[in-house]
């Protein structure tokens, strides 16, 4: 299996996960940039090239790429991703980026939007 068929494979099966571009390991994470977002990847054409160019780019703007499953809605999104230590910092990030949530990675949580 080779590099990227890992994370084709999460992708396709819906998981959530984060996989790190950069060493930023802070709590926060806020998705900055969508790359999917719809009800089934596996039917995205060239999943598997936007997926290798992203992590094979020399200078990376984000800290990683992430996939989130939201239940209520059944919709899969695929994010770049910036890694905050602050949380009032990641959730004004995140108000501005018009996201329903952010993770926190330290407790394995995700924090809406709209339940602060």
């Amino acid at each position: 299996m080779d590099k990227f068929q890992n994370l084709i494979n999460r992708i396709n099966a819906k998981q959530n996960f984060t996989y790190n571009l950069t060493p930023n390991k802070s709590r926060y994470i806020v998705s900055i940039k969508s790359v999917y977002n719809g009800l089934n990847p596996s039917n995205e054409n060239n999943m598997r090239v936007k997926i290798a160019a992203i992590v094979d780019a020399k200078n990376h703007s984000f800290d990683s790429l992430g996939g989130w499953f939201n239940e209520s809605t059944k919709i899969y999104t695929l994010d770049l991703n910036l890694h905050l230590s602050d949380i009032s910092t990641a959730l004004k990030l995140a108000r501005v980026n018009n996201q329903l949530a952010i993770y926190d990675s330290l407790e394995n949580n995700v924090i809406y939007l709209n339940n602060i």
